[in-house]
């Protein structure tokens, strides 16, 4: 370690009490590593955290991109399980002021295993809490906690006033938990740059995984492997006549159970393993087959994961695997047919990679230490599986909705109110995880032809309406077709540039047909998007004045019952919902309270048990949240990664001047608006993408802070801007708005503005807003999961429409990044996406399409005895058949 020469040797206790004195750092560090989900191929919001927390301690992270293509030809290459989708690797690399140390690269990855259902989970798994000196959630022990110990042992070091004497890496990596693709990529990427003699080879990596602090030196190898057998299909009464694919499926397993038993005799060990208790395991982890009880099954997959020592190669392993398959098909000497099993997965092996190339032993202090922090880490487990509690049925929930909604209807108003309630009436044919996959609602399957242009949906069987109408495939098309094409502003643009057609296959499967490939669609099915209307009711009609909009019906568990306005709005148990036993409330009630203060003591008081973000004044917040049995959770927001924009009409002085709009932006101060206005809950909009979302590019121009060129821009765009009195539209959704708005005011008026404030309800900032009818007004949007779905929608000349807030109503054009956005939207190379959504936000920046202020976190505060409020990333937007109040 170097350090001034006058500082003391430092001994090894000094280096253990800098550790002990960061416990408090690596639990905050850790929870908010652990909130960040990031299962395979959705790693973003975990990178994103681990960039910041690179930076914080003064690395600067380097993104090594997975690009299939350039790597399929190496050795350890995998089939990859997830699109590429322009994800990358992280390595940040402290140089030390004088070389001679020896060098180290800590080596860790960002992706996490599937969670399981969350009713097995006693709170949310990427909602951590700390208990009996453990942290719990998904990916805390494997294997976040790891690699926060590694920056954590960086720290402590910084904090003592030294550093070390060598090169320090510290490599996140994607996809260790299948293909190990993300080692291979950053071992490729190393090899290139020593190579090249950019950088010099490092002398050791330690992976911390959390192995009970025991020096790894070599690690089992692991391949995925997927039988597929077909039999023969026949009625039960006729049983023997059939051949039972899922019965070979259970003696498939029962042989490779004695193959795994022969791998783990002793004398079939390597050495290093002789004292392990069951090094070699044969994971059945999926089983999939049959369609009903009353036949033989069709198919049966078996998907397994196989491990084998270090001393075996892939293919031999791979092979006798095989092997023993088919030796069991043929001893059942049955028309079973085998499908073939996917090639060998590289994950472990790319960790076995990185541990061959230890060219010596590292020093002892500097490991022991780094593993020795997981421990004060609270190295975590997963919480024990078991079965889920039975849900309290009965009870009501009253949440409060703020402002008032124009209307309930999802399908003509996206606003954040409306969804909210509407989300419980209206649903779509899927959902979303927080992973951001689908779900089934609706749907109960659906299929996606490999040239992305037709989709298939199989519907669920017993839906009706609210009304005791059936839902068929006839109210899909219907929805889709016709109304959603007329109404829904963001919906129809996709769906007129897009579908080439939609058809009622039968009465429970729907066709879809695209015009082009369009990756995102698949994204667009949940109720806000695509809500799906009765046809009974709407076909024929005018479909903003029908009166099926005062009491709205829909197909979800709770019916509209009463809306007093400006007190509630009521809405009923379905008893007739078509999912058996759901929901379990009996009553949703959703007030209608004017002011914060109010809606703030009605919470503490009980009257209501959820409040959603906005709801109450951020100030706020921490004092409710530490109010007794409340919990809190950022998550629910994975799909709309809100940004509030500042929208400016550019049809008209002073705004049509690109150096006017650079001044305004210079004239904000958006870490304060974050820090002071929104105290904390969000932070500053570097791009019109949001940080969290794909695509994403730090590299654009940022409008820093600066009055003193805010006021040059003015003067250089020759705009006397005190000619032009600008009326700032209040958005109503709450005093932190009613604060910024009067923040706006006073930095215009600095610039030489003549500003007011024009106050508005929901409806009236709706209706102006649409019909272009202002000059600056504050918002927020959602990005939806992909930009061709949330943000192209708000900058494309072809969406400058009225009947929207949510369309391009501040006017800006330019042809250039029309094309730019068309060409990004349908190509499928995400590395070639990558590049045109960069020029597009590089050129939205520059000319101020909009101000991008800062993105939004939306904190959800509810009492603990509400039970699986938020379960997928539209959170509290959900129908709410799973929730429920269990009782004290």
């Amino acid at each position: 370690m170097q350090r001034p020469s006058d500082t003391p040797a430092l001994c090894t206790d000094a280096i253990a009490a800098a550790v002990r004195a960061l416990e408090p750092y690596m639990v905050r560090t850790l929870s908010e590593f652990v909130a960040a989900p990031s299962p395979s191929g959705q790693e973003q919001p975990a990178v994103a955290f681990m960039e910041g927390a690179l930076r914080e301690l003064g690395l600067e992270p380097e993104r090594i991109y997975l690009r299939s293509e350039t790597l399929k030809d190496l050795p350890l290459f995998s089939p990859p399980c997830c699109p590429d989708g322009g994800r990358y690797n992280l390595l940040a690399t402290h140089r030390p002021v004088q070389k001679g140390g020896r060098s180290v690269l800590f080596n860790g990855h960002l992706d996490v295993v599937p969670t399981g259902p969350e009713s097995m989970w006693r709170q949310s798994p990427y909602a951590p809490f700390v208990e009996d000196g453990w942290l719990f959630g998904r990916g805390a022990g494997d294997m976040k906690a790891g690699i926060i110990c590694t920056l954590a042992a960086y720290k402590a070091l910084k904090d003592l006033g030294v550093q070390p004497a060598g090169a320090v890496g510290f490599n996140a990596v994607l996809e260790e938990e299948n293909t190990g693709n993300g080692a291979l990529a950053t071992v490729a990427a190393l090899a290139s740059a020593v190579g090249a003699g950019k950088l010099a080879s490092f002398d050791a990596v330690v992976i911390p995984e959390p192995l009970g602090e025991s020096l790894m030196s070599a690690q089992m190898g692991v391949f995925w492997m997927f039988v597929e057998l077909t039999g023969r299909p026949a009625h039960a009464a006729y049983m023997t006549t059939g051949v039972n694919p899922v019965e070979a499926g259970i003696e498939v397993m029962a042989d490779l159970r004695k193959l795994e038993a022969e791998w783990n005799l002793p004398e079939n060990r390597p050495a290093v393993y002789r004292d392990h208790a069951h090094p070699i395991n044969f994971n059945l982890g999926q089983i999939q087959g049959g369609e009903w009880n009353s036949s033989v099954p069709c198919t049966c997959t078996l998907g397994i994961r196989i491990g084998f020592y270090p001393t075996m190669s892939v293919a031999d392993a791979k092979a006798r695997v095989q092997a023993c398959v088919r030796g069991t098909l043929e001893r059942l000497a049955s028309n079973l047919t085998l499908g073939a099993a996917l090639p060998p997965d590289a994950g472990n092996p790319g960790d076995q990679h990185l541990t061959q190339h230890l060219k010596k032993s590292f020093g002892k202090s500097l490991v022991s230490m780094a593993l020795a922090t997981a421990g004060l880490a609270l190295a975590p487990v997963l919480l024990p599986a078991g079965s889920a509690l039975a849900q309290t049925v009965g009870g009501t929930l009253s949440g409060i909705v703020q402002p008032e909604p124009p209307i309930l209807i999802s399908a003509m108003n996206s606003q954040a109110p409306t969804q909210y309630v509407a989300g419980k009436i209206y649903q779509g044919l899927l959902t979303y995880g927080p992973d951001l996959k689908p779900r089934p609602e609706l749907a109960k399957s659906w299929k996606v032809s490999p040239d992305g242009l037709t989709y298939t949906f199989e519907l669920q069987s017993g839906v009706k309406w609210h009304d005791g109408k059936p839902f068929t495939s006839a109210d899909v098309v219907f929805s889709i077709d016709k109304m959603l094409r007329e109404v829904h502003v963001r919906t129809r643009a996709v769906l007129n540039k897009y579908m080439e057609s939609i058809r009622a296959v039968n009465d429970s499967t729907v066709e879809i047909k695209l015009k082009e490939a369009f990756p995102p669609f698949i994204s667009m099915f949940e109720t806000g998007t695509m809500p799906m209307m009765p046809k009974h009711i709407y076909d024929g009609t005018d479909y903003r004045n029908n009166p099926a909009n005062q009491k709205p019906v829909g197909t979800g568990p709770f019916m509209f019952k009463e809306w007093k306005k400006g007190a509630y709005i009521k809405l009923a148990k379905n008893p007739n919902y078509w999912k058996k036993g759901k929901p379990y409330l009996d009553e949703l009630v959703f007030y209608v309270i004017p002011d914060s203060a109010s809606r703030a003591v009605a919470f503490e008081k009980g009257d209501v048990q959820v409040l959603r973000g906005g709801d109450v004044d951020n100030v706020d917040v921490k004092r409710l949240r530490a109010l007794p049995n409340v919990d809190y959770t950022t998550k629910g927001w994975e799909l709309f990664s809100p940004m509030s924009n500042l929208l400016m009409n550019m049809r008209k002085p002073p705004f049509n001047n690109v150096k006017v709009r650079e001044a305004v932006m210079h004239a904000l101060n958006r870490k304060m608006i974050v820090d002071n206005i929104f105290f904390g809950m969000g932070k500053p909009a570097v791009s019109p993408f949001a940080s969290a979302t794909l695509f994403f590019d730090k590299s654009t121009p940022v409008y820093d802070f600066n009055l003193k060129k805010a006021r040059e821009l003015i003067k250089e765009s020759g705009v006397n801007v005190g000619q032009y009195p600008v009326k700032i539209l209040s958005s109503s959704y709450g005093a932190n708005w009613d604060r910024l708005d009067e923040y706006m005011k006073q930095m215009l008026e600095q610039l030489g503005f003549k500003a007011s404030i024009e106050s508005a309800d929901a409806g009236t900032w709706s209706a102006r807003v649409s019909n272009w009818d202002f000059d600056l007004t504050a918002t927020y949007t959602y990005q939806y999961g992909d930009p061709a779905l949330g943000v192209e929608r708000l900058y494309v000349t072809k969406n400058i429409v009225k009947g929207t807030p949510f369309a391009n109503v501040q006017g800006y054009s330019n042809p250039q990044a029309d094309e730019l956005w068309a060409k990004a939207s349908v190509t499928m190379d995400p590395a070639e996406r990558q590049k045109l959504y960069s020029q597009v936000q590089r050129i939205l920046m520059t000319e101020v399409a909009a101000g991008n202020l800062f993105e939004l976190e939306f904190p959800t505060l509810y009492r603990k005895n509400v039970k699986n409020l938020v379960t997928t990333a539209i959170g509290l937007n959900e129908s709410f058949d799973n929730v429920s109040i269990e009782k004290n």
